[in-house]
């Protein structure tokens, strides 16, 4: 994977020239960061100043990386072997796909470096990064967690039945019996 890094310009300095923030917003939300030791992006969120979206899209700027809302979000038929549920709750990431011998997945942090490095590990491919806002991969997750009770559910039904033809008729066997 190749990122074209522009940390030159930090994420409030391309906000207010986006006009999506002012200076003033933005020394408050540093205060506000630095006070409460959280990331500025939330503080920025949490005063009202900027959406979750404004600021997942500038990020996904600043990093060069593609951005999805995941609002056509559909699970996917099969998530590759060795990726969970708990794994991508784990690190706010949601698989997307295989393509071409990759594997993508939307992070709401795109920085996180043990996430990528687990991954890589697990499934031993490139992984191609899209940035999405926190709210919408718990969502998608969400999504993908209650197809994959509904294909669990429907997987313990369903049943393999053997008819055994006998001189008397036709015998159920179970498998249990074999």
């Amino acid at each position: 994977m190749q990122w074209e890094v522009n940390l030159r310009k930090k994420i409030g300095e391309i906000l207010i020239e986006k006009g999506l923030l002012t200076e003033e917003q933005l020394k408050r939300g540093l205060e506000e960061a630095k006070k409460n030791k959280e990331r500025l992006g939330t503080i920025l969120i949490n005063l009202g100043f900027i959406t979750e979206d404004e600021l997942y899209k500038t990020l996904a700027e600043q990093l060069k990386l593609p951005y999805d809302d995941l609002s056509q979000y559909i699970p996917p038929d099969k998530i590759p072997s060795g990726i969970t549920i708990d794994l991508m709750r784990k690190y706010q990431i949601v698989f997307i796909k295989e393509d071409g011998g990759k594997y993508y997945f939307a992070f709401s942090d795109p920085l996180k470096v043990l996430a990528l490095d687990e991954l890589y590990l697990i499934l031993g491919k490139p992984i191609e990064i899209i940035v999405s806002p926190k709210s919408k991969i718990e969502k998608a997750l969400a999504k993908l967690e209650g197809a994959s009770k509904i294909l669990e559910e429907v997987t313990e039904d369903f049943k393999v039945l053997l008819i055994k033809e006998t001189e008397q008729g036709e015998e159920i066997l179970s498998l249990e019996k074999l």
